[in-house]
């Protein structure tokens, strides 16, 4: 997402979105879900990776391996 949203303005962002695709009933039924879905991607924008733990990429990978050997 764009922007920093907590975890109820990105649950209301998912059910406005799958209200329009599936209509609010089928979502009333597994609104469970998307609470579970809020909750993940809340937690997962929330975390901080330090400036040395850059994701997994090749030219990191390997650059790490090159430094390690220096």
């Amino acid at each position: 997402m764009t922007k920093e949203l907590g975890k109820d303005e990105t649950l209301n962002c998912l059910l406005e979105a799958a209200s329009v695709k599936w209509g609010k009933a089928e979502i009333r039924e597994i609104c469970s879900a998307f609470e579970l879905a809020a909750e993940a991607i809340w937690k997962v924008e929330e975390f901080q990776l330090e400036p040395e733990e850059e994701p997994a990429h090749p030219a990191t990978i390997f650059h790490r391996g090159r430094r390690g050997k220096e």
